[in-house]
């Protein structure tokens, strides 16, 4: 093979498992991604070398695997020292992997380098990724009102510059920080001004994304009807465009409504359509979430077996992939639910 179609070639690695990356099919990303950065180093093409560390390290992150992330960032490092590519420097900072380590302290320092360099070359769009990155690790770090500082930085900038993708997210990020302060009415708020330009942008994953959210908050208000509404619309665009993750996610969603509206069938249905996607995907972390909603539903039933059966597979899965929020959560139902169970079969049997 020539240099020209080996070029070719590498590109096509790049964008296949880029796409795959995005789609969170992670393990077929690696594959694509590892097979770029050889190509690239054959080639001694040192921008594309740089490239394909920083999505394998992204790749690895999504799928949970830190340590080799770490390794591909730092590769990713050393080539941008050499190359003295400051705008490759400034998207190292960007990705800043120390975030996924809780370093936030380490992650801020990184993206407040990145929001310097973009001052410096007038690069508003990398400004405001800058903000958009620092109220990430606020809001992380339950730094609230100081998220939704920078994220008013970067909806300021989106909007004088008519940056209609970084304005979406900007309102879907502020749209979060206030649901996590319980601000519903203001999240809501936030939520409908992305829905609005996503629509008009014919962007469906950032409309999806706004369904979802709403649904969210109006769950969380008891406005069971209004939340069936959204999560509807939501899978149905998801299930559209083949958006796997999206369509689990809705599932997961409407199964939570059902569930805290004491439709239990109907919320076992939308678990199990979740799980079997989730499986189907290897999607590890929704596969987990799936087993705890049907754990929940058959608990809230009195059927403490096959809640206990649900609540050890989501416990199995969370200790594989050291998930401690779920691993704990799991436990404490598994713990709460055989006490149950033999307070239930110490009365039947007349002790």
């Amino acid at each position: 093979m020539g240099n020209t179609a080996k070029k070719h070639q590498l590109d096509e690695y790049l964008n296949v498992g880029s796409s795959y990356r995005q789609s969170r099919q992670f393990k077929l990303a690696i594959v694509n991604l590892q097979r770029a950065l050889i190509l690239a180093k054959e080639l001694k093409d040192g921008k594309k070398e740089f490239k394909g560390n920083i999505e394998l390290g992204t790749a690895y992150i999504r799928d949970n695997q830190i340590q080799t992330a770490m390794e591909y960032y730092e590769q990713a490092l050393e080539i941008a020292k050499k190359r003295k590519d400051q705008t490759q420097r400034r998207q190292r900072h960007t990705f800043g992997w120390d975030l996924w380590k809780n370093q936030f302290e380490t992650a801020t320092k990184y993206y407040e380098q990145a929001l310097e360099i973009g001052k410096e070359r007038n690069h508003q769009a990398h400004e405001t990724t800058a903000y958009l990155r620092l109220g990430l690790v606020c809001r992380l770090n339950n730094q609230f009102e100081t998220a939704i500082k920078y994220y008013e930085q970067a909806l300021e900038i989106a909007k004088e510059r008519k940056g209609q993708d970084q304005e979406t997210m900007a309102y879907l990020r502020l749209g979060l920080v206030c649901r996590s302060k319980n601000q519903c009415q203001t999240a809501t708020k936030y939520y409908e001004q992305a829905l609005e330009i996503a629509k008009e942008r014919k962007d469906q994953h950032r409309e999806t994304t706004a369904y979802l959210n709403l649904g969210d908050v109006y769950r969380l208000n008891n406005q069971f009807e209004t939340a069936t509404k959204y999560n509807e619309q939501a899978l149905e665009i998801a299930k559209e465009r083949k958006d796997q993750h999206q369509e689990t996610t809705a599932y997961l969603n409407l199964g939570d409504v059902y569930r805290l509206n004491n439709q239990f069938e109907t919320a076992t249905k939308y678990y199990e359509q979740a799980l079997e996607i989730a499986k189907e995907r290897k999607d590890q972390a929704q596969e987990t979430m799936a087993y705890l909603g049907l754990g929940d539903v058959y608990r809230l039933n009195n059927h403490f077996e096959t809640a206990i059966k649900y609540y050890e597979q989501a416990l199995g899965i969370a200790n594989e992939r050291k998930d401690e929020a779920h691993e704990t959560t799991a436990y404490l139902n598994i713990d709460l639910h055989r006490t149950g169970l033999q307070i239930e079969q110490s009365v039947s049997n007349g002790n």
